[in-house]
């Protein structure tokens, strides 16, 4: 998607990352901006800009490339089958191994079969997410009293958007108390790494709250390029 990949240079123009090649394909655009990366310490921040820059997989009846491998053919299953559409593969397979002229599919099924496959996939993914988050916060209330590192995502007027690495979880500090401009005489910008307690969540929009910020280090220090 050009327009994707044009927020992404953006982006990454915001985070100080430059492509002097303006001619790039989308997926040198890509890692490229990974490559300048890889000692940063918001660097889970760009991979994650990175990553939404790419469209959602999706099942199909035609054989189409696969962008991040830069097949122009490709196809996927496992062995042992974990997924229908792994069987339905499987199938496929033992039909050209076996010489068998007629498919176990119409074109008309596959595509149907395509489809429902994606979205089923979308709402298992989205039930793990969910779970998987419900459980990492049941952990971060059991360590309540210890500091958790943070980075800085977003500096908004009333809330400070964190980001934490080790646990792939988002959360906000309220702003109140904190002086946004400057702390430790440095100022407060996204990607400081600082360091927070966990308070509470609000259990109906799933949000995080943290509190009592300290130890602010600035961007300038946390990473190198």
């Amino acid at each position: 998607d050009s327009d994707k990949i044009e927020d992404l240079k953006i982006a990454a123009k915001s985070y100080g990352i430059s492509l002097q090649n303006e001619d790039l394909s989308p997926l040198n655009v890509c890692n490229l901006i990974l490559a300048k990366t890889v000692k940063r310490a918001d660097r889970v921040l760009i991979e994650g800009l990175v990553m939404r820059s790419q469209k959602l997989a999706v099942y199909d009846a035609k054989n189409s490339q696969h962008f991040g491998l830069a097949l122009d053919e490709y196809t996927h299953f496992t062995s042992p089958i974990r997924r229908y559409t792994d069987l339905l593969v499987h199938r496929r397979i033992k039909e050209i191994l076996n010489k068998q002229e007629n498919n176990c599919l119409t074109e008309i099924d596959a595509v149907k079969l395509a489809k429902h496959c994606s979205e089923t996939e979308r709402l298992a993914e989205q039930a793990t997410r969910e779970e998987l988050f419900f459980l990492k916060v049941e952990y971060l209330k059991s360590r309540a009293s210890e500091p958790l590192q943070a980075i800085v995502k977003t500096v908004m007027e009333d809330i400070v958007i964190l980001h934490l690495s080790a646990y792939f979880l988002e959360g906000v500090l309220p702003s109140s108390g904190i002086n946004r401009k400057k702390v430790n005489g440095s100022k407060l910008s996204e990607g400081s790494i600082v360091e927070v307690y966990y308070e509470h969540i609000d259990v109906v929009s799933k949000c995080i709250y943290f509190t009592q910020f300290f130890n602010h280090t600035p961007v300038a220090k946390s990473f190198e390029e």
